[in-house]
């Protein structure tokens, strides 16, 4: 059965990313959940109010930028966040795959 790619991340994440490694699947639906995610940030960043923001800046006040400019940023940023994190899971990825972490990691 094909599903589509955000259901497959959901049920079957290692189907989904073996497809897009083997270049079975192009990089569309990854690139679009991404930007989606992105511009929901941006879109948070933009519109809650002054108020809140202080409130998690501890005091500080963040300057106010329209959403152009916090999807840029968040788009920059989370970009090479991503990348960061794709090279930490890459170089994890024996250790991961042979079975349950926890397990693993727990002292005896």
């Amino acid at each position: 059965m094909n599903r589509p790619f955000p259901l497959l991340v959901l049920t079957r994440p290692s189907d989904a990313f073996g497809g897009i490694a083997a270049g079975r699947e192009g990089w569309g639906w990854p690139l679009a959940l991404y930007a989606a995610g992105a511009a929901v940030a941006a879109g948070l960043a933009s519109w809650l109010p002054p108020e809140y923001m202080q409130a998690a800046f501890e005091g500080l006040t963040p300057p106010r930028h329209g959403f152009a400019f916090n999807l840029a940023m968040s788009l920059a940023g989370g970009f090479v966040f991503t990348l960061f994190t794709c090279a930490l899971l890459a170089a994890f990825a024996s250790f991961i795959k042979e079975g349950r972490l926890a397990l693993r990691l727990a002292p005896p």
